[in-house]
């Protein structure tokens, strides 16, 4: 996960300070705005009107436990993760039959788990994103170039082992949910080989949403 880089410009005439001084107490304004209930039914995403009826139940569905349960009442930031899902859906090859019959099996398997209320729980939302970890290794990283990169990286001792075994191991009609690219994110993510912030930021710009303007994704809204 990348750090946001914020780059300033120096302005001469003085008109254009004050319009710079507008311009971010408006971006402030359009970060900090929040979603009212009312609000929500005169948005539409991919040509269908949203509720807050479909806001509450994405809400329960997918992100109820791990790292989105301090942004779960943020209306904004679920809209955000609707996005995320629905473009990662569709550039991965994701279904939603797939993401379904994962998790029936992960509830079988009682694996992955976090933590919820002091319990242990499969949460939809921490299998969805280990999902979309594999897809994205699979079709962004199981290339040649990623791996030749990867194997000149200095590494850990743990990384390197794990490394060589696991492209050993690799399968390339693996199918969806035996997570045989997640390893394969999760280094290539570690020793700065992609920008996925940069790639689901894209997906929310590309996003056919309308009746509200979405700010940029925060660190803590990405998927993974």
């Amino acid at each position: 996960m990348k750090k946001p880089v914020l780059i300033g410009a120096s302005l001469v005439l003085a008109t254009s300070i004050l319009g710079a001084c507008g311009k971010e107490s408006s971006t402030a304004n359009a970060e900090n705005q929040k979603i009212t209930q009312s609000q929500v039914a005169d948005i539409t995403l991919n040509g269908e009107r949203l509720s807050n009826k479909k806001i509450k139940e994405y809400r329960e569905e997918y992100m109820q436990a791990g790292k989105y349960v301090g942004m779960n009442k943020d209306t904004q930031a679920v809209i955000k993760h609707m996005i995320l899902k629905d473009g990662m859906m569709k550039d991965l090859g994701v279904t939603q039959k797939d993401i379904d019959n994962i998790y029936e099996k992960a509830v079988k398997d009682g694996a992955p788990s976090v933590k919820l209320d002091g319990k242990k729980v499969v949460a939809k939302g921490v299998v969805l994103e280990m999902v979309f970890e594999d897809a994205y290794g699979k079709k962004y990283l199981s290339t040649s170039s990623t791996t030749d990169s990867l194997a000149k990286k200095k590494m850990t001792k743990e990384d390197e082992k794990g490394f060589k075994n696991h492209i050993s191991t690799m399968k390339e009609d693996h199918p969806i949910g035996d997570y045989s690219y997640v390893y394969l994110f999760y280094l290539a993510q570690k020793y700065d080989l992609m920008d996925t912030d940069k790639y689901q930021q894209d997906l929310l710009n590309k996003a056919d949403i309308k009746g509200v303007k979405l700010p940029k994704l925060k660190t803590d809204e990405i998927i993974f």
